[in-house]
């Protein structure tokens, strides 16, 4: 006697033999990701401040697109997708590229300041360019009285709250200085 194929309802396949044991194998065609995977609300902050700096580094880096969509779930889930995954992984990665678009416009708009002559002269550009978000990250544990890892673990929309209000709060600082000179001067 052969041995019958039967399909379950889940589409595995059961083999029944001759001493009726059954063995099971799992369909080679249907994807299965190796970890489960919760998505991330990118659009809504809920990615953290270390995987939001991360990822800026991964996107402006020279690397290819592929390299780029796999670093992106090694970053956000602790794994890279093998590429039997990758299909049921696109319309995610659209998303997290929809979010991350979504914080660098909000950046770019309400994060924005212009250095003032004085802060040019004393080499703003190149203080920045040398320790980059690590200022951040320091003022924010400084402030909170927090170790600087436990900052890069925040979420990023809290993270950018806090950077939006201290950047609005300095500048109506400065402006209020202005004026009170000004007023003074006279």
């Amino acid at each position: 006697m052969f041995p019958r194929i039967i399909r379950s309802q889940d589409g595995a396949r059961t083999v029944s033999t001759i001493n009726h044991q059954p063995m099971k194998f799992k369909n080679p065609f249907t994807p299965k990701l190796p970890h489960h995977i919760s998505p991330i609300d990118i659009k809504g902050g809920k990615l953290t401040f270390g995987q939001r700096i991360e990822l800026g580094k991964l996107y402006q880096s020279q690397q290819s697109e592929i390299e780029k969509f796999e670093q992106t779930f090694q970053i956000l889930h602790g794994f890279t997708p093998k590429p039997r995954h990758y299909k049921s992984l696109i319309a995610y990665f659209n998303q997290i590229i929809e979010g991350i678009t979504h914080w660098i416009k909000q950046e770019t708009t309400l994060l924005n300041y212009q250095p003032s002559a004085e802060e040019k002269q004393a080499g703003i550009t190149d203080f920045t360019a040398k320790v980059g978000e690590f200022t951040t990250i320091k003022a924010l544990a400084k402030t909170y009285g927090k170790d600087p890892d436990e900052i890069l673990e925040w979420e990023y929309g809290k993270v950018f709250g806090i950077l939006y209000t201290d950047l609005e709060e300095y500048k109506f600082n400065q402006r209020y200085n202005k004026i009170i000179q000004s007023k003074y001067k006279t």
